[in-house]
């Protein structure tokens, strides 16, 4: 008993110190500040998981359901991940949206039935939807 209480001990150290292990994460390059869009989430659950490739969350801030309730982007177009928080089975959906200088947007979702969600971005100054999902046909080259 006292054997396997050590090996629990170990297990969760080691999960947590490799959970807290360097991980490159997405950054607003220094340049951009002056001029850069936001992304809002419209709940705790929704956040941006990654973007153009980099994470922008730890996976401390998954485990402990802690995500960023905004992301700041440079202007242009970007590939961006979000991520819903949803129990055990978390939800992971690939979108592409044209950041424009000093815009505000906000991270929505909604459960269409049959198990679906629906993500996509509002621009806050006028409620219009906009980007899209990742290779769809309306998708802008870069």
């Amino acid at each position: 008993m006292k054997y396997l209480r050590k090996l629990i001990l170990a297990c969760v150290v080691i999960l947590t110190v490799s959970s807290c292990s360097t991980v490159p994460l997405y950054r607003l390059p220094s340049e951009s500040t002056a001029n850069c869009a936001t992304i809002f989430q419209s709940e705790s659950s929704l956040g941006v998981y990654e973007v153009d490739g980099i994470r922008a969350v730890t996976t401390w801030q998954v485990i402990s359901r802690d995500l960023p309730s905004e992301t700041k982007l440079a202007p242009g177009k970007h590939t961006i991940v979000t991520i819903m928080l949803n129990g055990g089975a978390d939800v992971f959906t690939s979108l592409w949206l044209v950041a424009e200088p000093n815009k505000r947007y906000l991270l929505r979702q909604e459960f269409t039935g049959n198990n679906m969600v629906h993500f996509w971005f509002e621009d806050l100054s006028n409620g219009k939807v906009l980007g899209g999902l990742t290779g769809s046909v309306d998708e802008p080259a870069k």
